[in-house]
């Protein structure tokens, strides 16, 4: 058992001084200390960076490596892809700055890991009044169809030196269009563990551009055959028709 695998944690934000202490104290106080710890900041304009750096001290007393990089960015898979390039560690996963980790989710995932490329588990789902929506995991045979958390992933540093970095032609789906490569590639082993990992604020940008979300993701389910042309025409018209009728309805309050 690879009990002392360094996990590499990436947190990409932008302007979340309201979340974000949440989810570093998630990193912070994981039972498991074998970790480094990367923010890669979009140049925020609020109280986010000061926020970040009042923790530096804290991480360095229980020997947690912590790299901050606050600069403008191309978009969140770009600053993901970032903090990918900047990770050392065996196992890489990537908690949004709107959500946080259960204290023992990456003791979880190594105990787990011996023999796997990826390990995820189960999402806690929040609504906007902060109650809980849903509890559930996704199989990964059924990512394209269903979704999934991607938060609730830990990979293998390798898989992303073999496959690629996220793709920047998708602005909110590139998880999709990632985990997709992965799965029907057919060279990697992925285990799902039964327990929650990851806590997740429905109120993300794939949240609330939520048809702009739909869109991409059927762009990607058709590029990888998970649904016919068919399909994917009928339910293109059906979301642009959405977006042109909010924008009636917004244009009409006005």
């Amino acid at each position: 058992m690879q009990t002392q695998a360094l996990i590499s944690i990436i947190t990409v934000c932008w302007n979340s001084e309201n979340t974000i202490h949440q989810t570093i104290d998630s990193v912070l106080n994981q039972s498991y200390s074998n970790i480094e710890y990367i923010i890669i900041d979009g140049s925020s304009s609020d109280n986010t960076l000061s926020i970040i750096k009042q923790y530096q001290s804290r991480f360095a007393a229980k020997g947690i490596a912590y790299r901050l990089v606050s600069e403008p960015d191309e978009g969140i898979y770009a600053a993901m892809n970032k903090g990918i390039r900047m990770a050392t560690g065996e196992w890489v996963g990537i908690i949004n700055s709107d959500d946080w980790y259960e204290p023992n989710a990456c003791e979880n995932i190594i105990k787990n890991s011996e023999g796997y490329d990826l390990i995820y588990g189960v999402a806690r789902f929040w609504d906007v009044d902060g109650a809980i929506k849903k509890i559930e995991a996704i199989h990964h045979s059924c990512w394209l169809k269903n979704g999934f958390c991607h938060q609730a992933i830990f990979m293998k540093k390798n898989i992303y030196d073999e496959l690629g970095l996220y793709s920047l032609e998708y602005k909110i789906s590139a998880d999709l269009d990632f985990v997709a490569r992965v799965y029907l590639s057919g060279k990697f082993k992925l285990k799902l563990i039964e327990t929650i990992v990851v806590n997740y604020r429905l109120t993300g940008l794939s949240t609330v551009r939520n048809i702009d979300t739909a869109l991409e993701m059927l762009k990607i389910k058709f590029r990888y055959r998970a649904i016919n042309k068919s399909d994917y025409y009928l339910k293109t018209l059906y979301h642009y028709l959405r977006k042109i009728r909010n924008k009636s309805l917004s244009f009409m309050k006005k």
